[in-house]
Formats: C-alpha cells, sequence, structure tokens
C-alpha cells in the first residue's frame, strides 16, 4: 500500500505543538514552511499512522484558524528511505478519513447513479434471458449496489445515522430502478425457469449464504486495505444485481413461486454483506475519534448485529424449508 503524504495548515505560533505531536509519533521525515501567521506541513506517513495523526491533530487543533489536513497518495519515494521498503509501503488499512471519502464520495444517488442501475439491469436482464454467464458477470461489475452497501456496514460501525440514512436511501433507489426497470422486460419476454442462469437464482441453498458472508468479508477489507482490483471480484460473487432482476422479471409474468425464491437470493445477499462487512470493519479496527462516539457506535452496531443475525437466522430457517418445495 503506497505511502501518505499529509498536508498540515496550522497557525505559526501553534508550531511547536505540532512538532511535539510529530515526535512523539516518530514521524521524522517531514517538511514545512512559515508564511506570515500560517505554517504549511508535509509529512511523510505510513498508511497505519495517518488516523492517528489525523485524529490526534484534530484533538489539539481543532478549531483553530487556520487548520487543514489534506492526505494524498504517494507514487514513490526517490532516493528510497534506508528503512525496510516493505514496511514503509505495506499498511494495515486506510484511515477511517479515507474510508470515508471513499465510500460516502462513491456513493451518489444522482443521475449518473441512476443511468448506471437501469443498464446493468437491461444488461442482466438480457444476460438471464440469453443463459449467458459472461453478460451476467458484465452486469455485476457494472452495478454500484455494493458501495452502499459497504457504506451501510461502515455508518453502522462508526454509529453514525447519517451514513446509515445515506446508505438505507441509496440502497432503496437502487432496488427500486432495479424492479421497475426489469418489470417491463419480464413481461415482454418471459424466462426459461428451467435454464441454469435461472435456476441459479431461484434455487437457494445453504452455499449462497457461505458465498454471500465470504463477499461481504471480501468487500470491507478491498476498501480498508485500497485494493480496488478486488472490488470486480466482489461485485461477480456477491450478484445483488442478477437475483432482483430474476425475481422482477418473473413477477411481471406471476410466477411468484419462483419469484420469491429469487427476493429470498437477494434478501440473504444483503443481509450476509452487512453482517461480515460489519464484522470485518471491527476486525480492522475502524472506530469513532472521541469515546462518546466510540460508546454510541458500541450500542449501534451491537444493535445492527443482532438485527443481522436475527434476519439471517430467518432466511437460514426459509431455505431449509424450501428444500422440501
Amino acid at each position: 500500500m503506497p505511502e501518505r503524504i499529509c498536508d498540515i495548515i496550522i497557525p505559526s505560533a501553534r508550531r511547536g505543538e505540532l512538532i511535539h505531536i510529530l515526535d512523539e509519533a516518530t514521524l521524522q521525515r517531514y517538511w514545512y514552511l512559515h508564511v506570515e501567521d500560517r505554517s504549511f506541513y508535509r509529512v511523510l506517513v505510513r498508511p497505519d499512522q495517518v488516523e492517528d495523526l489525523i485524529d490526534e491533530t484534530e484533538r489539539v487543533f481543532l478549531g483553530a484558524d487556520p487548520f487543514q489536513i489534506v492526505v494524498s497518495s504517494v507514487e514513490a519515494v526517490v532516493p528510497v528511505p534506508e528503512d525496510d521498503p516493505d514496511e514503509l509501503n505495506l499498511g494495515g488499512r486506510l484511515s477511517r478519513h479515507e474510508l470515508l471519502d471513499d465510500l460516502a464520495g462513491a456513493v451518489r444517488v444522482d443521475r449518473i447513479f441512476c443511468v448506471t442501475v437501469v443498464l446493468s439491469t437491461i444488461v442482466a436482464a438480457i444476460g438471464l434471458l440469453k443463459g449467458s454467464g459472461a453478460i451476467l458477470v458484465g452486469a455485476m461489475v457494472i452495478a454500484p449496489l455494493l458501495g452502499p452497501n459497504m457504506l451501510l456496514a461502515f455508518g453502522t460501525t462508526l454509529g453514525d445515522s447519517k451514513l446509515v440514512l445515506k446508505a438505507l436511501r441509496a440502497n432503496g433507489v437502487g432496488f427500486l430502478i432495479t424492479f421497475l426497470t426489469a418489470l417491463p422486460i419480464g413481461l415482454a419476454a418471459e424466462l426459461d425457469v428451467e435454464a441454469p442462469e435461472v435456476i441459479a437464482r431461484t434455487h437457494v441453498e445453504l452455499l449462497d449464504v457461505v458465498l454471500a458472508l465470504a463477499s461481504g468479508v471480501a468487500g470491507a477489507l478491498a476498501y480498508t486495505t485500497g485494493i480496488s482490483g478486488a472490488l470486480v471480484g466482489v461485485m461477480v460473487a456477491v450478484a445483488i444485481l442478477p437475483p432482483a432482476v430474476c425475481s422482477s422479471m418473473l413477477l411481471a409474468r406471476g410466477n411468484f413461486h419462483d419469484g420469491l425464491y429469487a427476493v429470498l437470493l437477494v434478501a440473504i445477499n444483503v443481509v450476509c454483506v452487512n453482517l461480515a462487512a460489519v464484522g470485518t470493519f471491527l476486525f480492522q479496527g475502524v472506530r469513532p475519534r472521541t469515546w462518546w462516539a466510540a460508546n454510541r457506535s458500541k450500542k449501534a452496531t451491537r444493535l445492527a448485529i443482532t438485527f443481522w443475525v436475527l434476519a439471517l437466522s430467518i432466511l437460514i430457517v426459509l431455505v431449509i424449508l424450501s428444500f422440501d418445495r
């Protein structure tokens, strides 16, 4: 994982406090410039040091004028520091602030989001009608429905109600657009319920639960470690969109039996992804900065985990009962 540059702007009169913070964190690679009443510090840090540096600096300088921190990724360092390059370039996870920027910034319910969901729904519907797994993979890659679920898990972990509401809104709009787009396609062209691609989304098994849980962990790890390439594999594995499209097309034709089983698969994927992602964020040490916010997030996380576990238990019972259909 590339190193980070933290550009910090503080009042010049208080630069001694920042020097103390950098010394305490054993951060010796920094440059500075003093201009009139403000000081600019550029600090080179490992990714796993970013969150602590921001939290401590914010604690000391919050409310100061001027005060700002800008974090950017480093492409290369020349010459290479004498320290172990692997130790410098491979950190644990992204900072809470970078995660928030990546997730919240990617989940915007705007025209692009809506158009992307419509296009991915059309691609998935064509893939189901043609029985083409390759086309369905394309729909899974296009679909922007993984981000809202990751944001929901992230907001739950932090106990941030605004993030949770934003994620729920994006999820709700995304699934509504998917259903309404697939509905007329289902009316115009009937799905072959015996096709392998349709059977895979109407015959739910316990392995689907395991797959969704593993995908939730992979998705959260992909975000926390900044490995964007892993997201494609996660989207393919989770496959939230195709069963949603399948259910809408089947229900449009009055096939409530198979359509509701596809809805069951969608519910399992959503519940498992969020449950696994919350657990992964907690394991990765994602926490709020202040103690009172941390206490609030613990309560919210416990409540959310209880809800997801209860929901998953009910869904597993439904899956087991479906074995006799």
